[in-house]
């Protein structure tokens, strides 16, 4: 199952509203469609209340939109395991995820591994310090091989997607640090697609 987001519509799901910084949580299994509902109905469906995780994808594409030079933006992303169920986007920086002894900022603060398990996190850079665009394409696969069992009934047309699991749930996210620039969203044109592999167990 394919997701697509452009920059701009990620930032302001999270709830981003300007500054050089920002943290971006996505839910890897919430939005995986029933089978049993017809608005959701294609060939990324489930059946029953368990599906088997295979892997995830995530793959980010983007440019500086800025014609004079600037510092280069730092990107850390992760994908993690959590006890606590997340249905929304926007991370504080007071999330329990981050380790509260060693917290400078919403983003490269130290993660709280009592909290959170860490499954795979990579750093990367765009810009280098260079003068006008300059562009980055980075993919990412983590395999995941566990089985997963949704907490919402099936027989509820309401409950069209997978949402909570019972186990820990799995998320990704992206961390944005852009020295000196006041907003991320119009400095930088990208977009994420994510892709999670599953079936039926």
């Amino acid at each position: 199952m394919d997701e697509n987001w452009t920059w701009s519509a990620l930032l302001n799901a999270g709830g981003y509203i300007s500054g050089d910084q920002t943290a971006i949580r996505g839910s890897i299994h919430n939005h995986i469609p029933r089978e049993n509902n017809t608005l959701t109905k294609s060939e990324h469906t489930f059946v029953g209340n368990q599906i088997l995780m295979r892997g995830f994808r995530w793959e980010f594409m983007g440019y500086i939109n800025t014609p004079a030079a600037v510092p280069d933006i730092s990107f850390r992303f992760t994908v993690y395991d959590d006890p606590i169920p997340y249905n929304t986007l926007p991370m504080q920086s007071g999330s329990v995820i981050f380790d509260p002894d060693f917290q400078m900022t919403a983003t490269w603060a130290r993660w709280n591994m009592q909290t959170a398990k860490i499954r795979f996190q990579r750093t990367f850079k765009l810009g280098q310090s260079s003068t006008g665009q300059s562009v980055i394409k980075k993919k990412f696969y983590i395999p995941i091989q566990r089985k997963l069992t949704t907490q919402l009934e099936e027989s509820l047309i309401a409950n069209a997607f997978f949402g909570n699991a019972k186990e820990d749930n799995l998320y990704w996210v992206l961390e944005v640090f852009a020295p000196t620039m006041t907003n991320i969203s119009s400095g930088l044109f990208a977009y994420v697609q994510t892709s999670v592999y599953f079936k039926d167990p």
